[in-house]
């Protein structure tokens, strides 16, 4: 276990407690992250930083899959000044800018800064 283990283990607690109905609490990273070779690739820790409440639906989906380009909650936040979340658009990310620009003749610029704001808020709202 992690050093602050014994001090997280209440939040801990209490999102288990605090999970909706029909989600369940997810190991962002799984305790034994496969890429989609099936390789072990990555080990997740029970911390608090790599809990959060999904829906059943998402979370068996992703079961042990772990993919760090695509999927931004997947990124370790702690490899950035402050914890900060990783600020790299994911591929995903970069396609929806570039829908954005063809489909509906937004700026690029501005569809990256629209993009990165949004992700800005969501990250703010899951603190």
């Amino acid at each position: 276990m992690p050093a602050n283990y014994a001090t997280e283990r209440e939040e801990m607690r209490k999102i288990y407690a605090e999970c909706p109905e029909g989600h369940q609490v997810d190991h962002r990273t799984p305790a034994v992250a496969k890429d989609f070779h099936g390789t072990h690739v990555a080990s997740g820790l029970h911390t608090l930083i790599n809990l959060a409440p999904v829906p059943q639906r998402l979370n068996r989906m992703k079961a042990s899959y772990f993919d760090p380009d695509n999927f931004r909650d997947q990124r370790p936040a702690n490899a950035f000044p402050g914890g900060a979340c990783d600020p790299e658009l994911t591929e995903q990310e970069w396609s929806l800018v570039q829908l954005l620009v063809c489909r509906y003749g937004m700026d690029r610029a501005e569809a990256v800064r629209t993009l990165q704001t949004q992700i800005a808020e969501q990250r703010q709202a899951a603190a």
